[in-house]
């Protein structure tokens, strides 16, 4: 069975050899690597090249800059593979096992439409590491209701994975279902993890935790901005209108993860540079109505603080718990 992995590309020349050795190194080898350059302006288009000329698994793919939906998109349009991995750039796998590990777990589970599967946290210039929770595979791999283990891992693990990286799946089934990234938004694996949950007929889950997610201050994905927040306002609102016309219990349940997500926004208020807070106090605001469908502990904490304390001091309340805790990280 051959995998297509899926690595966009931009300017990351200082990570990108750690990224892509760690897939080459595999020992599962059935693999082709698409080195999506997204107009790269440091030597990563060059390094591309380089890993094309000394193995003939790597496939480069040089355009103008896009964005990391963009990228993506093409990468997966190009994939012949029978599974299709993302990989982002700055990011690695853990050790030279962790493909074959994955391809056994589908094999165990009948090649399911999608594997989800765990990672680790690693922190640029601080000693921590940490790890997922595990995930509940007994119940998960024996359920053949998508819908009964959506409602297991949100109501009862508080677990709502969204990143596309930590997901091995099926490509003609992404193709078949167009299941794409929407360009031009920040957070757009939210956006993909919906519609891949409206698509799905069969998944599973080990716990393998191959995914090594750095956290960099200049990354895309650590990098506090105002077009975050303008992000998940258009993305509840769409969602939001699909949801609305759809009566079966998976929509409510997804109903339910928009309000769930919502908390992130509050944790991630103080990370804004102070010229941005006053637009996204404003956004805050106006996308509380996800939280009608609050139907977990975590989202049912920031009801009950807004309806006992305002909503300005619960704003303030779980922004200031964010910032207290990632700079307790620091110090350790």
């Amino acid at each position: 069975m051959k995998i297509s992995v899926i690595i966009p590309v931009y300017n990351v020349a200082t990570y990108l050899p750690e990224c892509v050795d760690s897939v080459l190194c595999q020992t599962y080898t059935n693999i082709e690597v698409i080195l999506v350059d997204d107009g790269s302006t440091d030597i990563s288009g060059t390094l591309c090249d380089e890993y094309a000329a000394k193995d003939k698994r790597v496939q480069v793919i040089h355009k103008t800059n896009g964005g990391l939906s963009d990228a993506r998109n093409v990468g997966l349009q190009a994939a012949t593979g029978e599974y299709v991995l993302f990989l982002d750039s700055d990011d690695y796998y853990n050790t030279a096992h962790d493909l074959q590990t994955l391809v056994n777990a589908l094999k165990e589970q009948h090649y399911p439409d999608a594997l989800f599967f765990g990672s680790r946290h690693v922190y640029e210039g601080i000693k921590h590491v940490s790890q997922e929770r595990p995930y509940d595979v007994d119940f998960i791999n024996n359920t053949t209701s998508l819908t009964a283990i959506f409602k297991h891992l949100l109501q009862q693990q508080q677990r709502l994975c969204t990143s596309s990286c930590m997901k091995f799946v099926r490509r003609e089934f992404l193709i078949e279902n167009e299941i794409f990234f929407t360009k031009d938004l920040l957070s757009e694996d939210v956006d993909w993890i919906l519609k891949l949950w409206q698509c799905m007929h069969t998944m599973s889950a080990v716990n393998c935790y191959a995914y090594t997610y750095r956290h960099r201050p200049a990354s895309i994905t650590t990098s506090a901005s105002i077009r975050t927040y303008k992000s998940y306002e258009y993305m509840f609102r769409k969602w939001t209108d699909i949801l609305e016309k759809q009566n079966t219990e998976l929509a409510q349940l997804q109903r339910e993860s928009l309000a769930f997500l919502y908390p992130t926004l509050l944790y991630g208020y103080y990370m804004l540079p102070k010229s941005d807070r006053k637009e996204a106090y404003k956004l805050l605001k106006e996308m509380r109505y996800v939280l009608r469908h609050s139907n977990t502990r975590k989202s049912n904490r920031v009801v009950l603080a807004m309806r006992y304390l305002g909503f300005p001091i619960t704003v303030h309340l779980f922004a200031t718990y964010a910032w207290l805790k990632k700079r307790l990280r620091k110090i350790r």
